[in-house]
């Protein structure tokens, strides 16, 4: 029994906080803004969450790649800059949590206009970053491009 208490509490000692210093998540969305000169013009969102106080700033401008959805061929690059950044917080978390988190994210969108001619396999839009944990071990190794799309 003293053996187990000894080894709990060695654990305990080895206990770190774990702090996202990356980007959290993401999301990209669109409005179709009809037909221009024979070609398709959409309004684009682009979102991309981090957590408050991480000491990094969203990229300014950030890149966005457009590709053909058939063959994954790039078609072009977007250099769109940062529209404007918002503070999210938890500020009412549910009355049956003891102890709630603190719950704080720092938003980014970018806004930018598209227009692209007609395709009938369609396209896809990526963005990309590269916030990523320093020394992430589960990559191919020597690979020292480290992001996220």
């Amino acid at each position: 029994m003293i053996a187990r208490f000894a080894l709990f509490v060695m654990l305990l000692c080895i206990v770190h906080n774990a702090a996202a210093n990356h980007i959290t998540g993401g999301e990209m969305y669109y409005n179709y803004n009809g037909i221009f000169n024979g070609a398709h013009q959409y309004a684009v969102t682009l979102k991309l969450f981090m957590r408050c106080n991480s000491g990094r700033s969203f990229n300014n401008p950030s890149i966005v790649g457009i590709f053909n959805k058939s063959d994954n061929v790039r078609v072009r690059d977007v250099t769109v800059p940062l529209t404007r950044t918002e503070t999210i917080r938890l500020t009412d978390p549910n009355k049956c949590i003891t102890d709630p988190p603190t719950v704080c994210y720092e938003v980014a969108y970018y806004e930018f206009t598209v227009t692209l001619p007609p395709s009938a396999s369609g396209y896809i839009i990526t963005g990309q970053v590269v916030f990523r944990v320093s020394n992430i071990a589960n990559l191919v190794p020597g690979y020292g491009n480290i992001g996220a799309t």
